[in-house]
């Protein structure tokens, strides 16, 4: 009851972060948990953890995933039930995000191709609530999948980015290009790693599980062990390479500090 009386008014979030990571088992966190030492260390022993936790639905594939995430409804209310699917009113299959009205921005390059939105998407987000609550908040994603940003972000976030073989995108749902993003895309090119070598940080020892694993299919230029150059062979792509690396998401963490940065997120 004390608790209740102090916390009785609401007060107006500062700023709201949100982050998924695809097809992390969430038993990974207990089975390292000794190796943890802030980030998830500070997560699971401050925070709230919700362990009896599951998607009581098939398939449980990113972008419906994602959806539920962004939305808190179920496949069968918000309209996102795969990655792609069979549309008969268009005679096809479709990816989840396709929006033929929509117009593809390339950062660093020409607009055009296939476009992205959330038009599938059949209720709002959190997002776009905090829209509606709140007129002056801004709402801002990136991943490395457009059905990742996209889904997260709803209709009418403010800047929405994903990458794809043309580099960073974005699309004319959410206005094209943002200022904000092309200093950072600039100034810290994902083509910066070209060099760098994927190595375990600890020794073997400390990993749960062998280096070559049985049933390892490695990417076109990477080998079945330790350590993973992301370039300097003729046969791998680097930019495939990067994207199942460790280096995207520390690439993606960057350009969400810069985010906050840049948009002012939680300083208004």
């Amino acid at each position: 009851p004390a608790y209740a009386d102090q916390s009785s008014v609401t007060r107006r979030p500062a700023l709201v972060v949100v982050v998924v990571v695809d097809q992390m088992r969430a038993e990974l966190l207990t089975r390292y948990a000794r190796l943890w030492s802030s980030g998830f260390k500070r997560l699971l022993e401050q925070g709230a953890v919700y362990d009896q936790t599951f998607y009581p639905y098939l398939n449980t594939v990113t972008c419906v995933g994602h959806a539920t995430i962004g939305t808190g409804a179920w496949p069968k209310t918000h309209g996102i039930i795969l990655n792609q699917w069979y549309r008969r009113d268009l005679g096809a299959m479709r990816a989840c995000t396709v929006d033929p009205s929509a117009i593809t921005f390339n950062y660093g390059g020409a607009k055009g191709g296939e476009g992205h939105s959330a038009v599938a998407l059949k209720v709002p987000t959190l997002a776009e609530r905090m829209k509606i609550e709140w007129p002056t908040s801004r709402a801002v994603t990136m991943s490395l999948k457009p059905r990742s940003a996209i889904m997260m972000a709803g209709k009418n976030a403010t800047a929405v980015t994903w990458l794809s073989g043309d580099g960073w995108q974005t699309s004319s749902a959410y206005g094209g290009g943002r200022p904000e993003l092309v200093r950072f895309l600039d100034q810290q090119p994902f083509t910066n790693d070209r060099d760098k070598v994927w190595d375990r940080l600890l020794p073997a020892t400390a990993y749960s599980g062998v280096d070559d694993g049985v049933g390892e299919r490695p990417t076109t230029g990477r080998t079945r062990v330790f350590p993973h150059q992301l370039s300097g062979n003729t046969t791998g792509a680097f930019q495939e390479l990067w994207e199942e690396s460790p280096y995207s998401d520390a690439y993606l963490g960057a350009m969400a500090a810069a985010a906050v940065r840049d948009f002012q997120l939680g300083q208004r």
